[in-house]
């Protein structure tokens, strides 16, 4: 009889007859979920109460279930097409950490950050900490690349010394084709219409738009590439590119780029370049470069101010 009454007792042990914890490493693989689902109920589920969710790029820290909810309904209320693949779970004991990778789109804006919708596409490759207590996540924090996902929006980051990311160093199509639009500003600045047609495919057009500086009027005019080759100009000219906004599909780029110009160091006027690119025999080269000439408030100068400002 006795031995009867011990059956059901380790029967009960084996099977954790509460239900056993999970462990850190599941936890960490369920937060994920919370993170690419946006699912703040299945938080609630996993987390403790009194949960503390640093943030440690941003340099924040979120305590307690509501404000961690915050912290991710804050990513999903300005990222669409979220989607995480997480590349490794290591756990022990009562901590884990889980290696991921997580794309989508920026259709919206960023509270306090970003206050337009870029609509481009990023890629953050992150990694997340976690340590639970009685099968809860107690704590979490989240290290990820904040600078490659600011570069990926087309921001630029301006370092001590005056370098700039991205910069010549950086890699891929859209550091490839802000290269080659970079070098015709440079080239227009130096009067060197030669090597400005150099960047450009035989067949490329040169077409503007706008009111001119000179008589006030309206005009529209498409130029070829051998008429912009022969071209000149007089006084010392400065075109300055800004906030780059870069569009790539396969061979095809596309980049609008808001720019002023000043001729003999005075401002003659400001208006937005669009250049077409094709990458031909593993080159981009520009197929048309269209712009406008206008003034503000029609346009934006420079954000730096004047040159030498």
């Amino acid at each position: 009889m006795q031995r009867a009454m011990w059956i059901p007792v380790l029967l009960c042990a084996c099977a954790s007859c509460g239900g056993r914890p999970e462990s850190a490493a599941e936890r960490a693989r369920q937060l994920m979920e919370v993170w690419e689902t946006g699912d703040v109920e299945l938080l609630a589920e996993i987390a403790a109460p009194g949960i503390v969710y640093d943030d440690v790029p941003n340099g924040e820290r979120f305590e307690g279930l509501e404000e961690a909810s915050g912290y991710v309904r804050h990513v999903h209320a300005w990222a669409g097409q979220v989607d995480i693949e997480v590349t490794a779970v290591h756990g022990n004991g009562d901590a884990a950490y889980a290696e991921w990778v997580m794309t989508g789109v920026q259709d919206r804006p960023i509270p306090g950050r970003i206050p337009v919708a870029t609509d481009r596409k990023f890629e953050i490759r992150g990694l997340t900490l976690v340590e639970t207590r009685d099968g809860r996540i107690a704590r979490a924090a989240d290290y990820m690349d904040v600078l490659r996902f600011v570069v990926q929006l087309g921001g630029r980051v301006e370092l001590p010394g005056g370098v700039v990311v991205p910069g010549g160093g950086e890699s891929g199509p859209e550091a490839e084709v802000l290269a080659v639009v970079d070098a015709a500003l440079e080239r227009i600045s130096a009067e060197d219409f030669v090597g400005l047609t150099d960047l450009m495919l035989e067949g490329a057009v040169t077409a503007a738009a706008g009111t001119s500086t000179r008589t006030g009027e309206s005009f529209a005019d498409i130029r070829t590439r051998d008429e912009d080759r022969a071209g000149s100009a007089s006084g010392d000219l400065l075109e300055r590119g800004f906030d780059p906004d870069v569009r790539i599909s396969g061979p095809v780029a596309m980049v609008w780029l808001p720019y002023d110009f000043y001729r003999d160091g005075a401002w003659s006027h400001c208006g937005v370049d669009v250049f077409t690119l094709l990458r031909v025999a593993e080159e981009w080269r520009i197929a048309t470069i269209t712009y406008s000439v206008e003034q503000p408030p029609d346009c934006r100068a420079h954000p730096d101010g004047p040159p030498g400002s």
